[in-house]
């Protein structure tokens, strides 16, 4: 995702999203994390603002809404290292932290 079109960030995420767990495997859990932490480690900007929204869909189980709030913070660690300095990691928080606490109103 590094080189591609950040819309394609969007449709990753909600591809992601909409996979189901068939059989009911840990190890399906995990990579389906991996590769979330993954698309926010490479778009941080894009992968936020695809997330974000998606939280407050109410298609989606508690399960998933807390697993993508376990992805944000995770990946963060490692944005925070790889964009220290740079516009990026402000923009990356400033979408989280205002999307999640309701100030787009994706909320309502």
């Amino acid at each position: 995702l590094t080189h591609e079109d950040p819309a394609l960030v969007q449709q990753v995420v909600k591809n992601l999203l909409h996979c189901n767990n068939k059989f009911g495997t840990d190890e399906w859990v995990n990579l389906r994390a991996q590769a979330m932490i993954s698309v926010l480690e490479t778009k941080p900007i894009e992968g936020a603002r695809s997330l974000v929204p998606a939280f407050y869909d109410r298609n989606f189980p508690m399960d998933t809404r807390f697993g993508m709030l376990s992805w944000m913070v995770t990946a963060s660690e490692s944005i925070s290292k790889k964009f220290s300095g740079k516009m990026e990691f402000s923009e990356y928080i400033r979408v989280t932290i205002q999307g999640l606490c309701g100030g787009a109103s994706w909320g309502k």
